[in-house]
């Protein structure tokens, strides 16, 4: 297993406290990825982000940090054992090209860290700290893929996806198209600020003298030629992109953020809206139970009326005197009063037998 390691990579041997610089590495990066290219070798990167380094880094400080990163890089070693490495950070995140390791090999142990990351955590401050990690996927053998700038801009877009979701799973967004386009429209402006003899080459070609890169030294080494020309070519303004790409990652956290508060802002309104209905049914509830005892008063009303209507009235009567009787009648005065006082307590008592 070979490793080319930026200065101060964490788990990286103590030698690489004075090993090779960023851009140099970068620029490793790059001839590996071009030397595959041509080879039409397999090549896959990794971009690993530590979600809980706050944590790690109250409990340790700096240290802690550290620590937590350095045992995520043991694990993705001993779990590729035997594969090429080249590593170096970008915005706190590691970023690890693997020449020569197809894609399912390094999603299987990026799989493995993550397990051992929740099952087995760091001991830290005399507690055992699980480590959350969201990795994002990268694959060199891609058709359309010219540069590793374009892998790893995919595989940190993968990897701020996974930190959004929560962590502890790998995303492979496979962002090809729109990163590479991304990059050749910028490089294409940064293009036409340089002089005509500093880009007259194409960017495939330029990273050919950085291969043959001095190895580190345990003293610190003074800058090798090839950087020079690194720092002019188009591949050093692929570099400069690096640091646009921390202005896309404030763009990310600020819509998570105002995601976030969307969320929040909904949860509210949601609740507010469900006690709302809540009260109203209650409401409701109510007085459907008073309409249903103003009902049944209202029934028992109309069956006591039914039942006194299946009574008997008799037969009911058009005259409004006394009948049947013969003007030549003896006592025939005494007799139509009588009948009267006979014929109007008949009509009381029917009254009365109606009222009750």
């Amino acid at each position: 297993m070979t490793e080319y390691l930026a200065r101060g990579f964490p788990g990286s041997p103590p030698e690489s406290v004075v090993g090779p610089s960023r851009t140099a590495v970068l620029a490793h990066m790059r001839a590996e990825f071009f030397s595959g290219l041509r080879a039409k070798q397999a090549a896959s990167l990794l971009a690993v982000k530590l979600l809980n380094a706050k944590k790690f880094r109250d409990l340790g400080g700096e240290d802690g940090e550290r620590s937590g990163l350095a045992i995520v890089v043991a694990w993705l070693r001993e779990a590729l054992g035997g594969v090429s490495v080249v590593g170096l950070e970008d915005e706190e995140k590691l970023v690890l090209f693997l020449p020569g390791t197809e894609l399912v090999r390094a999603e299987k142990a990026a799989k493995q860290a993550i397990d051992r990351g929740k099952n087995e955590g760091v001991e830290l401050g005399g507690r055992i700290v699980p480590v959350r990690i969201g990795i994002g996927l990268a694959d060199g053998s891609r058709t359309g893929v010219r540069w590793v700038d374009t892998l790893i801009g995919v595989a940190v877009e993968g990897a701020s996806v996974s930190c959004a979701g929560g962590g502890n799973h790998c995303v492979h967004t496979e962002l090809y198209d729109g990163v590479q386009s991304r990059l050749e429209r910028e490089l294409s402006e940064d293009a036409k600020h340089e002089p005509e003899a500093e880009h007259a080459t194409e960017p495939v070609s330029e990273p050919e003298p950085v291969i043959e890169a001095p190895a580190p030294q345990p003293a610190p080494e003074p800058e090798p030629p090839p950087d020079v020309s690194i720092e002019h070519s188009p591949e050093s303004q692929v570099t400069a992109l690096v640091a646009r790409d921390e202005v896309a990652e404030v763009r990310r956290e600020l819509v998570e953020l105002a995601m976030q508060r969307a969320r929040v802002e909904w949860h509210e309104r949601a609740t507010k809206l469900s006690e709302e209905h809540t009260t109203q049914i209650d409401r409701l509830e109510r007085r459907i139970a008073k309409l249903n005892a103003a009902l049944a008063d209202a029934e028992e009303q109309i069956d006591g009326l039914q039942s006194m209507r299946a009574r008997d009235p008799g037969v009911a009567s058009w005259y409004r005197d006394v009948q049947g009787l013969s003007d030549g009648e003896e006592n025939h005065e005494l007799k139509r009063e009588l009948m009267g006082m006979i014929f109007q307590a008949n009509m009381e008592l029917a009254q009365e037998l109606r009222g009750t």
